[in-house]
């Protein structure tokens, strides 16, 4: 399942002609989170210490992937995820998005995405799925607004409506959630 996390990527993401250096700061100024990927020839970059900088400087999430190299400086701080070349680019992925649907700085934009794409499912399955994304939101994070958006889907969309969820029906599961967590 897509979790609807966007990346930004310099060197794929920057148009030829652009000035890239205002393209870059502005994706690090309004970017939810940083992930960089920390190799051992990481620290003799001329960029690589000045984005970390830039996004902790704004605040941002930060979130080391240790491939080969160590964290290091103020960026050392930050626990990393350790991955090897035969690593699954899947379970990376799931490794990111939990630790994003955990994180102070980035669960309440996780919980808007994934509640609104459980609303937006478009077949059972994808109920089913999206149901599994959505257990992960952690409790701090629903608010009022997302448990009525979610209430009001089991009622228009035929998907939830109509949909079974663990053998149970999905308005029914749905609602269970929603009440362990106090909503």
């Amino acid at each position: 399942m897509r979790r609807e996390i966007e990346a930004f990527v310099a060197h794929e993401s920057i148009q030829v002609s652009q000035e890239w250096q205002d393209v870059l700061q502005v994706g690090l100024r309004t970017c939810d989170a940083v992930v960089a990927l920390v190799t051992p020839n990481f620290k003799e970059s001329d960029w690589t210490n000045q984005e970390i900088g830039i996004a902790t400087a704004h605040g941002k999430l930060v979130v080391p992937l240790r491939f080969g190299g160590d964290p290091h400086g103020f960026f050392a701080k930050y626990q990393a995820l350790t991955i090897k070349g035969g690593d699954e680019y899947r379970e990376i992925a799931r490794k990111l998005f939990e630790a994003f649907a955990g994180h102070d700085l980035t669960k309440q934009r996780m919980a808007d995405v994934l509640v609104r794409k459980f609303i937006e499912s478009g077949s059972y399955d994808e109920v089913r799925s999206r149901f599994v994304a959505l257990k992960m939101v952690p409790k701090e994070a629903w608010t009022q607004r997302l448990a009525a958006e979610l209430r009001e889907a089991c009622e228009e969309n035929r998907e939830i409506k109509e949909g079974q969820i663990d053998w149970q029906p999905a308005p029914e599961v749905v609602n269970n959630l929603l009440a362990s967590v106090g909503i």
